[in-house]
């Protein structure tokens, strides 16, 4: 429940990777650099021991030989109350591989939200680190922690875990993957395998007193890099397993572009790229212009030409009215003389006049027509081939 509580009134970062794509460091730089002196104690570790928080796990490699076994600790830097023996070092070989001397230690009955220092290694290659216990378990406990996930080995790794230290966090949730395991053989990972055996084994020297939870209901996940699973080599003879939900086998080997693998392996060969994929013809399809309106623009339509007629009416009946205005003499010029007396004013004046209402009313009158109106269209369509037949 803390850690939903923690997830939840959590802030966002806004670190952004500023290298892409990623470069692995060179095994020369500095951060490889292994510690001074004969036997010196690397790859120290350590992680919370117990479900308490009471208890922490050191773990350490050293390369020559086993030596010390212990590990000395306390609450004050160079001084050491207490001394804790280890268990058995061991080493293993994998292939060509031989691993150094592996020491593991487990620290109990620590006091919550405590500053310990401790050493390990002996004479003058002993090295000296230090840990905070996370505090008492309480709804309302304050617990900053980050949250890495494949991390790897590369400029990227890096950049993470110094954004991480600046971050202030009191402890990493690593959510793997850990190790590369790149060109060695790989296992099937289903049952009665040797992968599954090994899990098997290893549940059963857990001390579920110590890690009640293994494979269990729980309040939140936090996943790394998710394979679902294919670790970049092969692992079974399973077919195509496609996110659509489409099963592929020897008699339906055809996958549309734009298709995920998610599962298994296989040959690809690439029959069609760009338009002529059947992706790319339907896309084509689509965007094709065949004269056909959809009902959205036969819609439009309808309400464009209800609103062209209006303009039409209102266009005419503003035309009708003036001139009856006008040869009625009701009209007066800029300087308050009436336009139109009848038997006295020319007929060419009587015309001007006329014309020039016209012009005024019509047009701006005919400007509340909307541009797609069909009316527009036709007059437009008229005017063109007017002017055509003129130029002609």
């Amino acid at each position: 429940m803390l850690l939903m509580r923690l997830s939840f009134n959590g802030i966002t970062s806004t670190f952004i990777r500023s290298e892409w794509p990623s470069v692995d460091i060179p095994l020369d730089n500095e951060v490889f650099v292994k510690p001074k002196g004969y036997n010196a104690p690397e790859q120290v570790h350590i992680t919370q021991g117990d479900y308490d928080g009471k208890a922490m796990i050191i773990i350490w490699v050293t390369p020559d030989e086993p030596g010390s076994n212990q590990v000395k600790y306390g609450t004050s830097e160079k001084k050491y109350d207490f001394t804790a023996k280890g268990e058995t070092v061991k080493n293993y070989t994998f292939y060509n591989y031989t691993s150094g001397y592996i020491h593991q230690y487990h620290l109990e009955n620590l006091e919550y939200d405590t500053k310990y220092y401790y050493e390990i290694g002996e004479g003058d290659s002993a090295r000296s680190f230090w840990f905070q216990t996370p505090p008492k378990i309480d709804p309302n406990a304050s617990y900053k922690f980050g949250s890495i996930g494949d991390l790897g080995q590369t400029y990227n790794s890096l950049s993470t875990l110094e954004h991480y230290v600046e971050s202030g966090a009191q402890t990493v949730l690593h959510v793997g993957d850990i190790s590369y395991a790149d060109r060695y053989k790989y296992h099937d990972m289903v049952k009665y395998t040797p992968q599954w055996e090994w899990l098997q084994d290893e549940f059963k020297k857990v001390d579920r007193k110590q890690t009640p939870w293994l494979i269990n209901k729980v309040d939140v996940v936090f996943a790394g890099h998710v394979h679902a699973y294919e670790r970049s080599y092969r692992i079974s003879n399973i077919h195509y397993n496609i996110t659509s939900g489409v099963h592929k086998d020897h008699k339906n080997p055809f996958l549309m572009s734009g298709c995920k693998v998610v599962d298994g392996y296989g040959t690809m060969l690439a029959t069609s790229v760009g338009i002529h994929t059947e992706w790319g013809l339907i896309m084509a399809s689509i965007s094709e212009d065949n004269g056909e309106e959809t009902s959205l623009q036969v819609r439009l339509n309808g309400v464009a030409t209800f609103i062209g007629i209006v303009g039409l009416v209102v266009a005419v009946s503003v035309l009708v009215i003036l001139l009856v205005r006008f040869f009625t003499g009701h009209t007066e010029d800029d300087e308050g003389r009436i336009e139109f007396i009848a038997g006295k004013t020319s007929v060419g004046d009587a015309v001007d006049g006329a014309i020039k209402i016209f012009t005024v009313a019509v047009p701006d009158n005919l400007s509340m027509v909307p541009n797609n109106s069909p009316l527009r269209n036709r007059r437009s369509s008229s005017e063109n081939h007017h002017n055509n037949g003129t130029s002609s």
